[in-house]
């Protein structure tokens, strides 16, 4: 009877411990969920994107014990993978985490995490996931299950500058990001050198300054003007995009495949379409026909309005690449 008595006590004990194992860690996983984010915000403190492995992304990414959303990058860094966009595309992730954590002042945020894990010694999360290609963003939600094909961000849609990345994470979680760029100043200050040379030169091998009242040199300059600013120079100043990229197929692509970014060859090639069809117009406009070569005059006209047509239908295959939805199209 005493063996049965110890027993029962025993049982009774280990029955006891056990509901208040179960009760700390209770359904809700609230203590659980309070020191990951603990750890979260210590590991944030060290780098604006925390980097992943394995176990982390197990612990902090896939467990279902979490109130926060995560968002995490997938692309393989290594040299040998020559994967030349993921290191574009963790540049502007990276702007985005950074802009992210100063909007929200001195207190790390636990509404949302930004990580990132590289394919080499993280296969096993790779193959979990069924990551096929990188670069990728995932958006991991706080209070739901993920969806393969909406919390997966699209790049050939939205890009994958840091303000497109920040215009998604809005949609996905609700948090507004302000995406601020560090300026660039040697772009400025060459043209503010150039001015300053151009100037003095004009000052000292122009002495009655006819320049200044020349029509011609003072329309060049305005067109030239509407030409740098229609091609997209100041979106590259602000941006500082690359000047070109690398397709999957390992190809150059000079055009970026979006309507909310811009590549700097891109612009290049904007500004000489543009100016193709100005010039062309200009000089339709000024040709006459005087007596004795009024065959000649007319063939110039009818040739600069071929090539007014061929600018621009170069320019609209341009945006239809950009904006792949756009109904009308040219000759080619």
């Amino acid at each position: 009877m005493l063996k049965c008595f110890v027993s029962s006590c025993l049982a009774w004990w280990l029955l006891c411990i056990l509901v208040v194992i179960s009760s700390f860690h209770s359904s809700d996983g609230s203590v659980s969920v309070a020191d990951k984010i603990r750890q979260l915000k210590e590991l944030s403190t060290k780098s604006f994107v925390l980097k992943l492995s394995n176990a982390k992304f197990r612990e902090f990414v896939k467990s279902p014990l979490r109130n926060y959303s995560f968002v995490v990058l997938f692309a393989a860094m290594a040299s040998h993978r020559m994967c030349n966009i993921c290191k574009a595309v963790r540049e502007e992730f990276e702007l985005t985490a950074k802009a992210f954590r100063l909007s929200q002042g001195a207190e790390i945020s636990d509404q949302l995490f930004f990580g990132f894990i590289d394919f080499d010694n993280n296969e096993e999360t790779f193959r979990s996931m069924n990551v096929n290609s990188v670069p990728l963003l995932v958006f991991f939600p706080s209070r739901r299950k993920i969806q393969l094909k909406s919390d997966i961000m699209d790049m050939q849609r939205y890009g994958y500058t840091a303000e497109s990345i920040a215009k998604w994470l809005l949609e996905k979680s609700g948090l507004e990001i302000r995406i601020v760029r560090p300026p660039v100043f040697f772009g400025t200050a060459g043209l503010l050198i150039l001015f300053f040379v151009g100037s003095i030169v004009i000052y000292f091998r122009c002495e009655n300054f006819s320049v200044f009242s020349n029509r011609t040199i003072w329309g060049i300059t305005a067109v030239g003007f509407c030409l740098l600013m229609t091609s997209g120079q100041m979106w590259n100043h602000i941006r500082c995009p690359p000047f070109l990229t690398r397709t999957p197929n390992g190809d150059f692509g000079y055009v970026h495949l979006s309507s909310h970014s811009q590549f700097i060859g891109e612009t290049y090639g904007i500004f000489l379409l543009n100016a193709g069809i100005t010039v062309s117009v200009i000089v339709i406009i000024d040709s006459n026909y005087p007596p004795g070569s009024a065959r000649k005059n007319k063939i110039l006209p009818l040739i600069c309005i071929v090539l007014a047509a061929l600018f621009f239908n170069a320019l609209l295959a341009v945006f239809r690449m950009k904006a792949s939805n756009y109904p009308y199209r040219g000759f080619f």
